[in-house]
Parts: C-alpha cells; sequence; structure tokens
C-alpha cells in the first residue's frame, strides 16, 4: 500500500515589504533620538550670543550764573557726558515791572558774543535781537546757530546794548531789566534737548540830552493878588518839576500850591510836583522878594532848568501882592546843583482850581525878543553869582534850609 504523505507549503514573504517595515522602525528610533526631552512641543531652536554698550543716561542742563563784569554771564554745560549745542533763544525787556514800548526799541540795538576762553567783551556779534517782539536770530547768515560745548565746560556770554534815541527819550536814567532765555541740544546722534534756564541782568538806559521847558503863561490868583499861577510845557515822561526863585544870592526851591493863608502849602519847597504836572500856584512875592522864577525839569537822574524866567513886580509889599510882568531870559549866573526833593503823587496835590486873572497882562508863551525884555530885573551883581539855568548834575547839591529863610507870611486881609 503506497502511502502518500502530504507537506504543507509555507507562502514565500514579499522582499519590499519587509524593508518598510525595516524602514519604519528606523524613523521611529531616530525621532525619538532627536526628540526634546523637556516636553514642549518645539523641534528645534537656536541661539547665539552677542555683547551690547550699557544703556547711556545723563542730566542734559545749562547752568547760566551772572558774571562779575556787567551784562555778562556764565553757561555751564552741566551734563556729565554729552555734548551740547546751545544758545539764547528769547529776550524780554521791561521797566519797574511793565514791558517797554515796542516803539521805544526803534533804533536800539542789542546783541550777544559769546567765548569759551578768554573774555566775549569785544568779540563779534553771535546773535541780535530784532523787532519789537525783541525775536533773537543768528548775526552770521546760518540759521539756528548754535554754539558747541564740551562735558563740564563754561562759556561767557556778553549781552550789549546800544539804546536808541527813543529808548533815551522815554527811558532815559531808569534802569531796563533783561531776561534772557537759554536752552541746549544733544550733539548728534542724541536727540535730547535741555531744560530752558534763564538769565536776567539790569541795563541803565543812558538820558537823553534834556530839552529845556518853555515857560507858558502867569496869571494872579484873585480876589488877594499874592498868588499866581504858572504853567509851561515839554513834551516827554518827567519824573518830577520843581519851582526856584532867584533870593538875591541864588536859586531856591520854594512851596508850591499854597493854602489861602499861604501857611500850608500842600507841596512844601523840599518836596517836587509829579511828572504829569504842567502848572502849579505859587506865592512869589513873600518876604517881599518877587524874585525871578523859573522851572526845573528831573527826568531820571538828570534835570534841566528853563533858559527863560517868568518877572513880577510886587506893587503892595507889606500884603506880598504881585503881578506878572513878563517873560525874560534867565541870567548867566555860576552853575549849582539841585537840591534833594522827594516827589510828591498826584493825590497828594490839590490845586486850586484858576481863578479870574487880574487887570494886569499875563506873560505871553512865546519867547521874547532880549531887546524887548525891558520888564525884566537887572542881573546880579558879578561879586554874588548865583546858579546857572542849566547847572549840571554832578555839582555839589545845596541844602534848601540853608538858603531860603522865608519868615511866616502877612496874614491874610492887612
Amino acid at each position: 500500500m503506497t502511502t502518500t504523505t502530504r507537506t504543507a507549503h509555507r507562502p514565500r514573504r514579499r522582499p519590499g515589504r519587509r524593508a518598510g517595515v525595516l524602514a519604519a522602525i528606523a524613523a521611529t528610533l531616530l525621532l525619538i533620538v532627536l526628540g526634546p526631552t523637556t516636553g514642549t512641543r518645539a523641534q528645534w531652536h537656536f541661539e547665539a550670543t552677542t555683547t551690547t554698550p550699557s544703556a547711556a543716561m545723563d542730566n542734559l542742563s545749562l547752568d547760566v550764573r551772572p558774571a562779575t563784569t556787567a551784562l555778562t554771564a556764565a553757561v555751564t554745560n552741566s551734563a556729565s557726558a554729552t555734548t551740547v549745542l546751545w544758545a539764547p533763544t528769547a529776550l524780554t525787556a521791561s521797566v519797574d515791572g511793565s514791558p517797554i514800548s515796542s516803539t521805544a526799541l526803534i533804533g536800539t540795538t542789542i546783541s550777544y558774543a559769546t567765548a569759551t576762553t578768554g573774555s566775549c567783551a569785544g568779540r563779534p556779534a553771535h546773535w541780535i535781537a530784532t523787532g519789537s517782539d525783541l525775536r533773537i536770530v543768528s548775526a552770521t547768515a546760518t540759521p539756528g546757530d548754535r554754539t558747541t560745548l564740551e562735558p563740564g565746560q563754561s562759556a561767557q556770554l556778553c549781552l550789549s546794548v546800544t539804546a536808541g534815541d527813543d529808548l533815551r527819550a522815554v527811558y532815559g536814567g531808569r534802569s531796563l531789566t533783561l531776561t534772557t532765555s537759554l536752552d541746549s541740544v544733544a550733539a548728534a546722534p542724541a536727540t535730547w534737548t535741555s531744560p530752558v534756564t534763564t538769565w536776567t541782568t539790569v541795563f541803565q538806559v543812558p538820558a537823553a540830552e534834556l530839552t529845556p521847558p518853555v515857560l507858558g503863561s502867569c496869571a494872579v490868583v484873585t480876589p488877594n493878588e499874592k498868588a499866581v499861577r504858572i504853567t509851561w510845557t515839554w513834551e516827554g515822561a518827567a519824573d518830577g518839576w520843581d519851582i526856584l526863585q532867584w533870593n538875591g544870592s541864588i536859586w531856591a526851591p520854594i512851596a508850591k500850591e499854597p493854602d489861602p493863608s499861604g501857611n500850608h502849602p500842600a507841596v512844601p519847597a523840599t518836596k517836587k510836583l509829579p511828572g504829569d504836572r504842567r502848572t502849579a500856584v505859587i506865592r512869589p512875592g513873600e518876604e517881599a522878594r518877587a524874585g525871578d522864577v523859573k522851572v526845573r525839569l528831573f527826568v531820571g537822574s538828570g534835570f534841566v532848568d528853563s533858559t527863560r524866567v517868568f518877572t513880577f513886580t510886587s506893587w503892595n509889599p507889606n500884603n506880598e501882592k504881585v503881578a506878572c510882568t513878563g517873560v525874560a531870559p534867565a541870567p548867566a549866573t555860576v552853575a549849582a546843583a539841585p537840591t534833594p526833593v522827594e516827589v510828591l503823587t498826584e493825590t497828594a496835590v490839590s490845586a486850586p482850581s484858576p481863578a479870574a486873572t487880574s487887570p494886569t497882562p499875563s506873560a505871553s508863551a512865546a519867547p521874547a525878543p532880549a531887546t524887548t525884555d525891558t520888564a525884566a530885573p537887572a542881573a546880579p551883581a558879578p561879586s554874588t553869582p548865583g546858579p546857572a539855568a542849566t547847572a549840571a548834575p554832578t555839582a555839589t547839591a545845596t541844602a534848601a534850609a540853608a538858603t531860603d529863610t522865608t519868615t511866616p507870611p502877612a496874614t491874610e486881609g492887612k
């Protein structure tokens, strides 16, 4: 018997399938090896190291301090490491706290010079202030011109003022307060700007050449005819007025604005009339003097007298009654300084209202030719010279008390 044995045949595996399985296993192992161990989902990162400078910090400011020389300041860059470019940027001008009139600046030149070594006096102008608003611009053709200061470095700043005629006429003899604003910017590439700082200085405006006041009218005050009202004219801002009378040896200040009795004047001889006055009441016949009278103008520290005088006649010396006789040229006399006196405010003066004039004609305001001034008294003898009408303000002052020995006038009704 023949026995047949069957052998089971296994199917042959394909080589390509085996290679795919092996590739998948290898990729899985590679991902495990290269994958992050921190649990994040990021798979890649980049890292680089570089050196950077520390952040720059500085205090940008200008320190401006007045120097010992007038109209000069020291400007210092207070920054510790920053170079700055600085300049004056604005200017204001005032007198007694009030801005000056813009028209008064016509013809006036204000400029600035600077120097980092030595004095800036006499240096060419670097900036100028122009126009009624005093706008500061470069004195050269460079717009926005600034000058350089290294950290901790100082420079001198000089202010120069050339007063024009209008400034001298309006504010002559007064103190002009000038306030300059300055700032600085950091040199490139920085763009910092310093806070604005100010420098205040004072300029003494020279007094203008004063023109004498022009005498006007003279009218006797009735009914007692002991007082007269005089007037004068003068264009400009006066600081005060005084009335002086020739007492035989000098020109001495006299009382102004007397009361009816004449014993209590509103403005005594030691005080001046306020600057806005152009009229006054006086008693020229006290002590039977009836001497010539002139008007003195005060502006700042200067003064000037009228070149003509009022003349009078004492027709009743016992009662001090006078008549106005004319206006005559002031006699040539020796110079003397004005008596130091105080200016009264207008509210302290109560001038009587003009009254009707006496029949005696008042003097004309127009200057009369010298040949027609027949009413003028003779000039004092050379042996007893008096002060000149155009006295210099630098002469020694003479106190009124030492020159005027008036006694109380006669009472009314005599």
